[in-house]
């Protein structure tokens, strides 16, 4: 029996002695990010186990955990940032 999405969660769990969090997530973009940094730094990152659900848990240390607040970008600003991806992806297909 799969869950439902809302029952989907992502947690993170850390306290303030210990220098490590363990983070529980089905979220498959985090998921992928986070093995790739087990894969990158293995002294670092953790896989610990996976559920029959597809929920897995990592161990991490506490430091990359950020919280940021929102940029505040002027409309002049979206529109160079856009430009530029278009050249980006351009140049990108044109190789």
């Amino acid at each position: 029996m799969s869950i439902s999405r809302l029952e989907q969660e992502t947690v993170i769990v850390f306290n303030e002695q210990e220098q490590e969090a363990i983070v529980e997530t089905f979220k498959s973009s985090f998921i992928k990010k986070l093995d790739n940094l087990c894969n990158e730094y293995p002294d670092k990152f953790k896989f610990i186990s996976e559920d029959t659900e597809g929920c897995r848990k990592y161990i991490i240390p506490k430091k990359y955990i950020r919280i940021g607040s929102p940029k505040n970008v002027s409309d002049e600003q979206r529109e160079a940032m856009s430009e530029r991806a278009k050249k980006m992806w351009e140049d990108k297909n044109d190789n």
